[in-house]
């Protein structure tokens, strides 16, 4: 926005980058951790040392896909957070799937939290992913109960 007493173009708080602003998205706020608007979130980052943890400790809703690194899950290098959008959703399923304890944390994350944080660099972020996935298995839940 044109700054009309010094005549220069100015940032303002509202024009900041979309990827710095809190996004709805399926009923939840997806906010970067680097942001004032992550107070009172669910981190959803890696743990220590890039390692995914046991279900509740820190670090446990992060995502095994490096950006930029080697990725020990695929044995390639993801170059964009996009990038590991989709090995991520695989990583999620089979997770919910075959671990009854991570479902059940993921199922409580969802259930009370109005906010995830990570620090992706920008929206291409697998809370995203975390949330879709919730929507679906809310569909697959209603589906087999005939509701």
């Amino acid at each position: 926005m044109l700054n009309e007493s010094i005549g220069i173009q100015v940032p303002l708080v509202e024009e900041r980058p979309s990827h710095l602003k809190p996004t709805w998205y399926g009923g939840k706020r997806l906010v970067q951790c680097r942001t004032g608007y992550a107070k009172g979130a669910v981190y959803c980052g890696r743990g220590k040392g890039g390692d995914i943890p046991a279900p509740g400790e820190y670090g446990w809703l992060g995502n095994p896909h490096p950006i930029g690194r080697h990725c020990a899950e695929c044995n390639s290098t993801h170059v964009t957070a996009r990038d590991t959008l989709e090995p991520y959703r695989v990583y999620l399923r089979r997770r919910l799937a075959e671990d009854e304890a991570f479902a059940a944390a993921f199922d409580a994350v969802m259930i009370e939290a109005d906010k995830l944080a990570c620090y992706c660099p920008d929206l291409h972020c697998h809370t995203a992913v975390m949330v879709e996935e919730w929507g679906r298995r809310l569909m697959e839940a209603a589906d087999a109960t005939g509701t």
